[in-house]
């Protein structure tokens, strides 16, 4: 099994999201990882699936911050 995130966006990094679905599902690793305390984004009506044992559908690191509005994680093992 391949590990993977899909999305890691780190120490200064930005990054807005809408109407969007981050789908790990068949991989290993966490789904998306924001780490470093600028790291933060805004996320409206994003679906996050498919995280692993061990593994975090969301990782939040360091100080790092989103804001999730109507937003859903689903088959996080």
């Amino acid at each position: 099994m391949k590990s993977q995130e899909i999305l890691h966006i780190k120490n200064g990094g930005r990054f807005d999201m809408l109407n969007c679905m981050l789908d790990n599902d068949g991989c290993r690793g966490s789904v998306a990882r924001l780490s470093g305390s600028s790291a933060q984004g805004r996320w409206d009506q994003v679906e996050i699936c498919g995280a692993e044992r061990q593994n975090c559908a969301l990782s939040l690191e360091g100080g790092a911050s989103v804001e999730l509005h109507k937003c859903r994680i689903w088959k996080n093992h």
